[in-house]
């Protein structure tokens, strides 16, 4: 007998005659092998057994049993088939006899027998039989299946009764089927199970060509070659590619080995081809290189060299390799010369600044026109060469009149529509964009590419969002998509998602060197295809990919042209002091680019080479020019914003604009100065930064910029007002005469902000200065609203320990005892605590008898432990948590030394907290800033003998200690100075730079020319700025 499987199909269907309600089916009128079939279904689909197989073939010893599966309990189950006419007691001792006499031959234990007969079994003595047998043998369980039993277990299943009786006889038989029902699964289904378990090379009956195949080898490598083409076939046609692709490279083996060259690397490229257009890297790889050694038999074949170009391509992780294209390959492969040029084009298109595209056109119409009229598959490869023309050089004319006038098939219409929808939006044209993906989603979707058509969707709803905002046909387009995806497809499943979800593990599993050609392949195909949406997806991944390599200037324009605005800005500051330089893209017609492009260089703005700043603040001003005017689109609603990113760029650079261009940026904003009350504008944080600089830069403008500042300090409610408190004081403080008068004015409106600018340059306060001073004490000494049941987080201790820095030494140290009580209580947060310090530290100037209030702070100082409000706010704050909060402070200590540093009078006080300041440098809290700081009060004179310790040392804040002390150690030596004046951190060789301008000695000289090269110009500003 030849062992079949438990899932084949019965050879034939026996109907049943025709009845109003059958009672039975005619498993006495089946085949014997539908039959025994049929009761290994029933026994692994009904019974549930395991491991159901035929026990031995024909002529083989069976020991009573036909059929052994095991049970849930993991005990043998045996079943003997009696497909007879008539079945008499002395058939059943017969079988059952037969069973004992061998059961202990058998290498298992069974535990039920099932004797199964295709007749009607009802006569009493063959039931009496079946009781005497299960009354004499315990341990074994013996039933008797007939015709009748056999339908009554079948009754409810009918996908069974439909596979072996038909679809007539399970409607007339069978139970009305429920909505779970069970169906009969089609052959490819079956097929497939079948090689699960079986292997696919039995299930398709392959295996009889292998062995022939193998028994040929030595002997016939051609006619072994034949026998695995028909091997192939069977497994290619039972949908096993993948088994057949290694038969087919084995097959090309033997067709070399046999001498035939031309016939295996034919083979063998339409093999790799296929498996480069279904983005399987590994396959193709592993076919190019039995290409290759049969192209090295063969003293050099076309197909390989143009296949190992090909992989040269695919296997780049950063850009388009340089590709070399024989003259003579045209015509030695026209169609794998075409491939490769598309390949090529495709992999160009998907670097942006790549001109491959445009250079080679010509290449690429002769690539095209070589495989012409070779066929529809041909004819799309044409097409797709064609469209990446199109996209380089814009000329869409004639693609554009075949697809709409359907001289192309309706798929390749839906396609060129597709890639000119996207061409259009990545240049920012709305109307033929959005016209364009309509026209691609109705194509293919009476194409049944409901997949793509899906895509294009999504493609569109990101182009509404980019151009209307929210528009009421944002909400329609998600549901479409979704209805899109139910459909289903006619083509069947993505090429491409293989690689996606290889793509996704790579990056799961941090290998970048594996991730970047994966995600770059996958880009291929979303813009080949013309899914946008997924493009920009896409390029997102593969940035974060190159930024975590160290690739920034790449992961910069994939992050511009995605429009990821704050990402890029995100990357402008991580990379230090490395220039990316992104200005060709402060043109792009997409403001989306544009706008990415300008916070990119305004996050980097101290970067820029001087001969780079007027270019870049021309563009700014004329995009905010034309913004204005209605000449360019900004965002209607998202981010990121043209204007706004504009203006930051300006902002940034606004200290080192001529003075024309500062006038006319200064002439831009003058218009946002006015304001009602509580009235905000996006743009005031970059407009107070850019007059500021614009007024500390250029004497001749100074006036109006301190004007339009003062302007915007007049409304209090604005938000605006406190932004100038904060950014102006340090101008406040160098031009008094310029400001005196309005300050006063705006402090006598009880303008809070302009009164703590005014207490900057007064040094003796007006009535109102102290009116508002002895409002602020109030506020000061006002206990704290927190408590175990509401914490909030912001006082403004600061500001009002500005104004009531006008009291009296005597109340001013009753203020101090109060921050230092408001302090100590258990519901106020680390940030509450840190302004009392702060404030305290401001009033302690001047004070005397101060032991007691020294003691104290200094014994906070030392005191790390979190209050119960801490341990509030930060209450799940999880990674993983809803409830996100940033920027808190825990550890209050480096604040606290500050206050005590401000408190410190005697030599041995300030020894104590010098000690504890140096304590806190190695702490690693941010707020490492303060003790600095303290130390600095303290006099850095103390610390000349530890400079070198300081440079070194892991924190910003302590080499830039080191960097105002070195000029001051009278230094014979350069190194420590060199060793900061290439510090990482710009803050660093800002302060050594400030540092410098009081000293030249000969070893300061040389760490001066370091810095005049500095590649941040606030460094190389500050060794030529005269002493404050």
């Amino acid at each position: 007998m030849v062992q079949t499987s438990v899932m084949d199909r019965p050879g034939e269907i026996t109907p049943a005659t025709l009845a109003p309600r059958l009672a039975d089916l005619p498993t006495h009128e089946m085949a014997w092998e539908s039959f025994e079939l049929l009761l290994r279904r029933m026994a692994r689909e009904i019974r549930g057994l395991r491991q159901v197989q035929l026990y031995g073939a024909r002529g083989q010893a069976q020991y009573g049993i036909d059929i052994v599966g095991r049970n849930a309990d993991d005990m043998g189950e045996a079943i003997q088939s009696k497909k007879y006419i008539e079945f008499t007691k002395k058939d059943l001792t017969d079988a059952v006899t037969k069973f004992l006499d061998e059961r202990s031959k058998l290498p298992f234990e069974v535990e039920r027998l099932i004797v199964a007969a295709g007749c009607h079994v009802d006569r009493t003595e063959i039931i009496n039989e079946l009781y005497r047998f299960n009354r004499e043998h315990h341990g074994l369980e013996i039933e008797l299946w007939d015709r009748r039993s056999i339908g009554d277990e079948l009754r409810g299943r009918r996908d069974l009764v439909t596979e072996f009786f038909g679809d007539t006889t399970a409607e007339l038989f069978c139970y009305p089927g429920p909505p779970h029902v069970v169906l009969a699964p089609p052959a490819d289904r079956i097929g497939m199970a079948d090689a699960l378990m079986r292997g696919p090379a039995a299930a398709v009956g392959a295996d009889r060509h292998l062995d022939e195949a193998a028994r040929l080898e030595a002997e016939d490598p051609r006619g072994a070659a034949q026998e695995l083409q028909h091997a192939e076939a069977l497994l290619a046609g039972g949908s096993f590619g993948a088994h057949a692709a290694v038969l087919t490279r084995r097959r090309a083996e033997l067709l070399a080995a046999a001498g035939d060259h031309a016939e295996a690397a034919t083979l063998l490229s339409r093999r790799f081809w296929h498996a480069l257009d279904n983005y399987d890297r590994d396959e193709a790889e592993g076919v190019a290189q039995s290409l290759h050694r049969v192209g090295e038999a063969a003293g050099g074949l076309a197909v390989d060299a143009i296949a190992q170009a090909a992989i040269q391509v695919v296997r780049h992780p950063i850009g388009l390799p340089s590709v070399e294209f024989a003259g003579t390959w045209t015509e030695q492969a026209p169609n794998e010369v075409a491939r490769l040029a598309l390949l090529t084009a495709e992999t160009a298109a998907i670097d942006f600044e790549s001109p491959w595209r445009g250079e080679n056109a010509d290449l690429l119409n002769r690539c095209a026109d070589a495989v012409s009229g070779a066929g529809p598959e041909a004819e799309e490869l044409i097409h797709r060469i064609r469209t990446e023309i199109a996209d380089a050089t814009g000329d869409w004319t004639e693609l554009l009149d075949r697809a709409r006038r359907r001289r192309v098939a309706r798929g390749t219409a839906a396609l060129i529509l597709a890639r000119y929808a996207m061409h259009n939006a990545e240049r920012g044209a709305f109307a033929a964009a959005d016209e364009s993906w309509e026209e691609a989603i109705e194509q293919a979707c009476l194409d049944g590419r409901n997949n793509a058509a899906a895509e294009w969707v999504h493609s569109r709803r990101n182009l509404h969002s980019r151009h209307r905002g929210l528009a009421a046909d944002l909400d329609d387009f998600p549901n479409l998509v979704k209805s899109l995806w139910q459909a289903g497809d006619a083509t069947g499943p993505s090429p491409a998602q293989r690689i996606e979800v290889r793509a996704l593990q790579a990056i799961a599993q941090d290998k970048p060197h594996v991730a970047a050609p994966r995600l770059r392949a996958w880009l291929r195909f979303a813009h080949s295809q013309g899914y946008w949406g997924e493009v920009n997806y896409v390029q997102t991944l593969l940035a974060n990919t190159y930024r975590h390599a160290d690739e920034p200037d790449h992961a910069a324009t994939l992050l511009i042209s995605a429009g990821q605005a704050s990402a890029a800005e995100e990357l402008a500051k991580e990379v230090g002091d490395r220039y990316l330089d992104v200005r060709p893209w402060l043109t792009a017609p997409a403001y989306w680019a544009s706008a990415s492009a300008f916070r990119l260089l305004a996050a980097q703005a101290d970067l820029v080479p001087d001969h780079d700043v007027d270019e870049m603040v021309d563009s700014a001003l004329e995009a905010l020019t034309n913004v204005r005017t209605g000449q360019l689109q900004d965002t209607p609603f998202f981010s990121p914003s043209l204007a706004l990113a504009a203006l930051k760029t300006a902002s940034a650079l606004a200290g080192r604009l001529t003075v024309e261009r500062a006038a006319r940026l200064l002439d831009y904003l003058r218009p946002h100065v006015p304001r009602g009350k509580n009235r905000y504008r996006h743009t005031d944080d970059d407009h107070v930064r850019a007059c500021v600089a614009i007024a500390t830069a250029h004497a001749s403008l100074r006036e109006e910029a301190v004007g339009q500042l003062l302007g915007l300090l007049a409304e209090p409610t604005s938000g605006v007002a406190q932004k100038v408190e904060e950014e102006a004081g340090d101008l406040v403080t160098r031009h008094p005469d310029l400001v005196r008068d309005r300050l006063t004015e705006l402090a006598a409106q009880d303008n809070r902000f302009a009164g703590s600018l005014l207490a900057l340059i007064t040094d003796e306060p007006s009535e109102a200065q102290l009116a508002d001073a002895r409002a602020a004490a109030e506020q000061l000494k006002a206990p704290s609203r927190n408590t175990a049941e509401v914490v909030s987080v912001g006082i403004g201790a600061v500001r009002q320990s500005l104004l009531a820095r006008h009291l009296p030494p005597d109340e001013r140290a009753v203020l101090v005892q109060a921050q230092l009580d408001r302090a100590a209580s258990p519901y106020e947060p680390g940030s509450n605590r840190a302004d009392y310090y702060l404030a305290a530290a401001n009033l302690s100037t001047d004070l005397e008898d101060v032991e007691g209030l020294f003691a104290e702070a200094l014994v906070r100082a030392g005191d790390p432990k979190p209050s119960h409000a801490d341990l509030v706010v930060d209450l799940g704050n999880h990674p993983l948590g809803m409830y996100r909060t940033t920027g808190t402070i825990t550890d209050t200590r480096p604040y606290a030394v500050l206050l005590a540093a401000a408190l410190a009078r005697t030599e041995e006080q300030k020894i104590r907290v010098r000690t504890s300041a140096l304590g806190l440098l190695g702490s690693g809290q941010n707020s490492v800033y303060h003790a600095v700081r303290a130390l600095q009060i303290l006099g850095v004179e103390k610390l000349l003998q530890h400079v070198t310790l300081l440079a070194v040392h892991q924190d910003w804040a302590t080499r830039c200690l080191a960097a105002v002390t070195w000029p001051r150690s009278a230094p014979t030596d350069a190194t420590v100075g060199l060793l900061l004046a290439r510090d990482p951190d710009q803050r660093v060789r800002r302060s050594l730079a400030g540092a410098l301008r009081e000293h030249h000695s000969e070893p300061a000289e040389r760490v001066r020319e370091v810095l005049r090269a500095d590649p941040r110009h606030s460094v190389r500003r500050l060794l030529d700025q005269p002493s404050a």
